[in-house]
């Protein structure tokens, strides 16, 4: 169990998932340098079996 705590104005959630092993996530705001500087790593194809 936990909490969330915004420090500013929040004007909608979409969408809250647990995320193990992540100790402090933080909600990133459209044009901030966290979303500018930030990249994702697409996820491996299935191998092909037979």
């Amino acid at each position: 169990m936990g909490f969330i705590r915004f420090e500013d104005l929040v004007e909608e959630i979409f969408d809250v998932a647990l995320l193990p092993g992540i100790g402090f996530p933080e909600v990133a705001e459209h044009g901030s340098d966290a979303v500018n500087n930030a990249f994702v790593i697409p996820p491996q194809p299935e191998p092909a079996t037979h």
